[in-house]
């Protein structure tokens, strides 16, 4: 129930700023740079970042990844293919950002200046999604 509700408090944020109906590789940018801040929080890097990955394993973990993490990120996914912003399929890059957020949240946090490694973080990921960015073809 923590987790859900840590969770909620994220996607509420996010979506705030960055309306999944006008969903744009920027608006993705800052939706996943509001993400890492919210993990820079100790409580929500205590139960989210550190304490839950390692209690939630297998099929119990799998399954409330796919709910919190994976489902959502493929809805962007598939809004930005849709816009002919995407290149890949929608689903595996909805696991590739999920698995890359997860592990800067860890190296960010743990960093001894979060601020730096935030920004270092955010332009190597902003570097590498700028790969997947599509022909602007709508699908």
């Amino acid at each position: 129930a923590v987790v859900r509700a840590i969770d909620a408090d994220i996607v509420a944020r996010i979506e705030q700023a960055c309306p999944l109906a006008d969903i744009s590789h920027a608006s993705f940018l800052h939706a996943c740079r509001i993400y890492l801040e919210a993990t820079l929080a100790p409580d929500v890097r205590r139960i989210h970042v550190i304490e839950c990955p390692a209690v939630l394993v297998g099929d119990r973990g799998r399954k409330l990844e796919q709910e919190l993490a994976i489902a959502p990120l493929h809805a962007a996914m598939r809004g930005l293919a849709e816009r002919g912003q995407l290149r890949g399929d929608s689903e595996a890059c909805a696991h590739l950002v999920n698995g890359a957020l997860d592990a800067l949240a860890v190296w960010i946090g743990s960093h001894p200046d979060p601020n730096t490694a935030m920004e270092r973080g955010m332009a190597s990921f902003a570097a590498c999604w700028s790969a997947w960015q599509g022909d602007g073809q709508q699908r």
